[in-house]
């Protein structure tokens, strides 16, 4: 009997109307198609410690994926009695008996290991050997994983036998789902691919500045033996801005050094790095005004720098930050509230810093957000919780408005996660952040670089070799395009564009009051791929009524060519059909 495995491949050679399921794993899971999964929701308070919600299942071809709800927040990776069962072989009687299910895979996420059961043997096993990943890396109520559908847990025997699976979602004190005495299947469907397309890291040529963040690993850029892994990175990015950190021992002249080398620049001067901090270098192409050490004794580094006129009439604040790792909630907390205390001595007159207003400003860096959501929070919405210290807080953006957490995917796989360590029991996160004031910035193009997951063609085309960002750090470089918002007489047009309803679900005007527009494209706010609009019906002076049915739920930014002059963005939620 051939195996499950192949068998899947031949139903998809088969399959002549495959459907796109476009799975991004970001922790969010917007994208969810209730069409695509099957869903299990649990008894109301029917559990001790922990109270599940809802259970949902989906796959494409690569991947198993699997997202539930609780009631409270709790640490995925950390101090829980959470537990996953998988019986991957339609067969009750083998692997470990639990409820009424026989489960070949028995997860324990707390401990962040688990077993692989095979006949008699039973293996003990980690995230590496399934390929698990999940998200988000902090505290949350909602959480999605991913297990491989080709996984072989002890190196011989594949996990997945069987089309049909049951899947057990147990806190070891109480409750799960499905409640006793029930199962909850679901059938892998081989018919099912992620819509998923790799990005394009090529520059967008309307943008003002590019934006690297990486952490480097132990002084990486100026180790020898990983040089070379670096500076094809470099070169196949070719960033305008670079905040880098644990460059404990590396000097900014070193810094300096080493991209003069791999990115030569056509000036006198060549690259500006400045280091106020233990870890934290922030180099530039362009002219740095000023420089803060923000938190004396933490890593973070405020620096003031002078984009060219001929991109923007405004200069731009960039925060490079390493807040504290690992069990450190308590000291993470009082680091990002003394950020956001800077934020707003900045914003307001007097005191250690002050930027004229609508000046654009963002935070990129190693965050180290593996603990208490409320970090995050803090940085996003001004929360500060030390106020005896740091004072009370308040929203950051110049328009009153929330901090945008710039959310990237890879360039050949649909998932977030900036770190991954196959020789650590955590599994792959998302601890690299780029935040943003987006009333004053506009994030065009955002992706992180993975090179053992393109393709050869992909590596030749921008120079790189598969396993460049292996060798070279553990932490993935993470890119964003920006755009700064600029003068008045923009402002002045984006207010008389309007966009309604939102949230929309199959339809959606455009209201341009006199102006011609034209070029509509929808941008999804996560992957930044761009997709063009469909246009119902137009009024060229008034109003345009655009199709988004088609269009997956998610945040999405809309990009608006006015008058053949001007380039406006709006934000819009699109709920779906279902």
């Amino acid at each position: 009997m051939k195996n499950f495995l192949s068998l899947v491949l031949v139903l998809m050679a088969l399959y002549t109307q495959s459907q796109n399921n476009p799975i991004f794993i970001d922790g969010l899971t917007n994208e969810w198609q209730e069409e695509y999964s099957s869903k299990y929701i649990d008894s109301d308070n029917d559990g001790e410690q922990i109270e599940l919600l809802t259970l949902r299942i989906t796959n494409d071809e690569n991947f198993l994926y699997i997202s539930f709800t609780l009631q409270n927040e709790l640490l995925l990776n950390n101090y829980n009695s959470l537990e996953l069962f998988i019986d991957s072989d339609d067969n009750s009687s083998t692997g470990n008996a639990v409820g009424n299910i026989g489960a070949e895979l028995y997860w324990k996420f707390g401990d962040r290991h688990g077993f692989f059961y095979k006949g008699k043997d039973q293996t003990k096993i980690y995230h590496n050997n399934i390929s698990y990943t999940s998200l988000p890396t902090v505290t949350s109520t909602n959480f999605e994983l991913t297990i491989a559908l080709d996984a072989i847990p002890d190196g011989e025997n594949q996990l997945f036998t069987a089309e049909k699976i049951c899947v057990l979602l147990k806190d070891a004190n109480g409750d799960q789902i499905p409640n006793a005495g029930e199962k909850f299947e679901y059938t892998i469907n081989s018919s099912l691919n992620n819509s998923f397309e790799p990005l394009d890291i090529s520059r967008d040529k309307q943008t003002d500045f590019r934006l690297m963040t990486y952490n480097v690993l132990h002084e990486g850029i100026t180790d020898p033996e990983r040089k070379e892994y670096f500076t094809r990175i470099f070169r196949a990015v070719e960033p305008d801005i670079i905040t880098l950190n644990e460059c404990w021992d590396v000097t900014a002249k070193e810094a300096k050094e080493v991209l003069d080398e791999a990115l030569p620049l056509d000036n006198n001067e060549g690259w500006i790095t400045v280091k106020r901090d233990g870890s934290s270098i922030t180099c530039s192409r362009f002219e740095i005004i000023q420089s803060w050490n923000v938190n004396p004794g933490r890593r973070m580094t405020a620096t003031l720098i002078n984009i060219p006129d001929n991109r923007s009439d405004r200069d731009i604040l960039i925060f490079n930050g390493h807040l504290k790792c690992c069990d450190a909630d308590d000291i993470r907390q009082r680091e990002v509230d003394r950020l956001v205390n800077f934020i707003i001595d900045a914003q307001t007159e007097g005191g250690e810093i002050d930027i004229p207003e609508n000046t654009p400003f963002l935070l990129a860096g190693d965050l180290n957000l593996v603990g208490n959501r409320q970090q995050l929070q803090t940085i996003t919405h001004g929360e500060i919780i030390n106020t005896l210290t740091y004072g009370n807080g308040r929203l950051l953006d110049w328009d009153n408005t929330p901090l945008q957490d710039v959310i990237s995917s890879h360039t050949d796989e649909p998932t977030a996660i900036t770190w991954r360590n196959n020789r650590s029991s955590y599994w792959p996160g998302r601890l690299d952040f780029t935040i943003i004031s987006n009333s004053a910035l506009e994030a065009r193009n955002a992706f992180t670089i993975q090179t053992e997951k393109m393709s050869s063609e992909r590596l030749a085309e921008f120079g790189l070799h598969a396993e460049d960002t292996k060798e070279a750090s553990d932490h993935l470089p993470k890119i964003t395009d920006f755009k700064i918002i600029e003068s008045s007489s923009i402002r002045d047009i984006e207010s008389k564009i309007h966009i309604y309803p939102n949230p929309a679900k199959t339809i959606l005007h455009i209201d341009h009051n006199g102006f011609d527009i034209s070029d509509i494209v929808f941008i999804d706010a996560q992957s930044g791929k761009k997709i063009p609009a469909i246009i119902i019906s137009e009024n060229r002076a008034n109003n345009t009524v655009l199709d988004i049915k088609k269009l997956p739920r998610g945040l999405y930014i809309i990009e608006i060519k006015v008058d053949n002059d001007y380039t406006v963005y709006k934000k819009v939620i699109i709920e779906g059909v279902k």
